[in-house]
């Protein structure tokens, strides 16, 4: 099995940038298959374990049908909405934020869900997330809830919904 990152364009991109993750096996004589594309976003990444330097495969947490929408036009992989969370959760040693779901409402509105630790007050939570967010998503309306709903076609969790686009 051969794994392939490639950009939006068919063309492979370089370690540690992101791109879509395409497969090609040919071990299934019935069935082969030739840059098949997963729908998974990913980079290559080199790591060392017990001091050996080995090349890694590293998936976003998003696919790439998830796109957060902007205004002009551009679309951004939704996982910089998690940042700030993932920065809070290490400033403060995990167990602030249990759970998150966003849901991009429109091209100006962007909903969050989560679930915070009982001890951690939702305005320190948004102050917090404000001022670690990127410049590009600070435009946007935010609706926050302290809610969880499920993917009503799967019957399971997501973490990202795009309203327009589904």
């Amino acid at each position: 099995t051969y794994v392939e990152i490639l950009d939006e364009n068919g063309k492979e991109v370089s370690d540690n940038v992101i791109g879509n993750i395409y497969v090609t096996s040919l071990h299934n004589y019935a069935m082969p298959f030739v840059r098949y594309a997963t729908g998974d976003r990913g980079k290559f990444i080199t790591v060392e374990e017990n001091g050996v330097l080995q090349r890694g495969l590293k998936l976003c947490k998003t696919r790439c049908n998830d796109l957060v929408l902007l205004e002009d036009g551009e679309q951004i992989p939704p996982d910089s909405l998690l940042r700030p969370i993932e920065l809070l959760n290490e400033a403060e040693g995990g167990g602030v934020v249990f759970q998150v779901q966003a849901t991009q409402v429109s091209r100006a509105k962007i909903e969050i869900r989560i679930l915070l630790n009982k001890d951690y007050s939702m305005d320190a939570f948004i102050e917090f997330y404000f001022y670690h967010l990127s410049n590009q998503l600070r435009k946007f309306e935010f609706v926050f809830k302290n809610t969880i709903k499920e993917n009503e076609v799967a019957g399971k969790f997501q973490w990202f919904f795009n309203e327009m686009i589904h």
